[in-house]
């Protein structure tokens, strides 16, 4: 009780490292947006090529997440965490020399596998850690932390590059991200991977299986419905982004700045919703019904829009209530996955349900701007409610618990129940 009542200091700095890692990560996702405008100027070309950019780094992300997964069940995650901290640096630096278009492609497809280690690591880290029932809290902090990133990078990327400009704004993020791989590199003292419930006496072909079973555990029902979870809330969060203030202006005929004022109001409630939804994560028993039921309230509040031409100010009050709901989903959603991974397999399975992110970012951008061009504004909230209603239902839906390997491991016997995901961990 001691333990989940007072964080250790040297939990407190891990934490603080790995959430500033995690600020540079969604901090870089929007370095290169920031700058677009001054970008599509230097090299000669349009924003399809300019998002080109961004779609090759989510589709490299994508590639290389499970990878990373595997090398941080094996190996450990500090240093691939590292690693992929300063590849990030150094493809964001280096872009400030790019001599022509194609040289950013190149260095964005880096870029991009230095983000796929993220995730895996982060989780792999943060699940050895910190308690069950106290990793709600740690697990909001950093979706916090990221989120903070995201939004703090158009102001000082292009604050930067109108007192300097875009190439000392492209180095700086680098050098700063360098700074923050170094001192993950130095202060932070990751957790022995030292798998559980190994007897003293097993072989190397047992650890094989175990390793194994943990790959394999990425087909199992209920990492598959979190995974289409993934990507359904991740095409809600990328089509926000990308294409709230164009549709707003367009179905309201509302000035650009109002717009994107009110995409503001949808990511600071967000932020705000994923502080609230660490601390229901670690109170409420069924994390499966706490994010069906956010879902749900997104679901209703994009059909209000799409429905009715509601005054400005009252959009205001319903998107910060939709950015409540969404962020607040974000710990419950990490407990999830922990719930379903097998026990030394943390790593592997945050890697494989967070490609469901980049196949979102990928999908949605391209659909909703295609609706757009062909005048079709509206759709695109009808579009963002049928993504988080599918979310919900997956979330929703019975699945058999990939922790079923943890309760054979454990002496327990096999895990029989079928449960919603997430729901099979806790009965143990």
């Amino acid at each position: 009780m001691a333990r989940a009542a007072a964080m250790q200091p040297n939990e407190r700095r891990t934490l603080a490292l790995i959430c500033a890692g995690h600020f540079m990560s969604h901090f870089w996702s929007i370095t290169l947006p920031a700058l677009f405008t001054v970008l599509s100027v230097v090299f000669d070309v349009n924003f399809v090529q300019l998002g080109l950019l961004m779609t090759v780094f989510s589709i490299t992300n994508a590639l290389f997440q499970i990878p990373c997964g595997y090398v941080v069940d094996r190996y450990g995650p500090k240093w691939i965490l590292v690693a992929g901290i300063l590849v990030d640096a150094t493809a964001f630096a280096a872009c400030a020399i790019a001599p022509n278009y194609l040289t950013l492609l190149i260095l964005m497809l880096v870029a991009g596998a230095g983000q796929a280690v993220f995730h895996p690591a982060d989780y792999a880290i943060l699940s050895a850690l910190f308690p069950k029932e106290r990793s709600g809290k740690t697990y909001a902090v950093h979706t916090f932390m990221g989120f903070s990133g995201g939004a703090a990078a158009p102001a000082i990327v292009a604050g930067l590059a109108s007192v300097f400009n875009w190439q000392v704004a492209l180095v700086a993020t680098g050098l700063a991200g360098g700074a923050v791989g170094v001192l993950i590199a130095i202060l932070m003292h990751a957790p022995e991977r030292a798998p559980a419930h190994v007897p003293a006496v097993a072989t190397t072909g047992a650890a094989r299986k175990r390793r194994l079973a943990g790959v394999g555990s990425m087909l199992s029902r209920t990492l598959l419905l979190l995974f289409g979870f993934y990507i359904f809330s991740s095409m809600f969060m990328s089509g926000a982004q990308s294409f709230l203030p164009s549709t707003l202006t367009a179905l309201f005929e509302m000035p650009n700045n109002t717009a994107n004022l009110l995409l503001t109001t949808l990511l600071a409630a967000m932020a705000f919703g994923v502080l609230v939804g660490g601390v229901f994560a670690d109170r409420i028993e069924d994390q499966s019904r706490l994010v069906g039921g956010c879902m749900l309230a997104g679901t209703i509040f994009m059909v209000l829009i799409a429905l009715f031409r509601l005054p400005i100010w009252s959009l205001f009050i319903v998107l910060a209530a939709a950015g409540l709901v969404q962020g607040a989903i974000s710990p419950s959603r990490d407990k999830l996955v922990r719930d379903a991974a097998p026990e030394g397999s943390t790593g592997t399975s945050f890697g494989f349900v967070s490609v469901g992110l980049s196949v979102g970012g990928i999908i949605a951008p391209l659909l909703l701007g295609a609706f757009l061009d062909h005048g079709n504004a509206v759709i695109v909230f009808w579009s963002l409610a049928a993504f988080t209603l599918i979310a919900m239902v997956m979330v929703l839906i019975p699945g058999t618990p990939a922790a079923a390997s943890r309760s054979d491991d454990a002496g327990h016997g096999p895990a029989a129940a079928t449960t919603r995901p997430g729901a099979g961990a806790r009965g143990r």
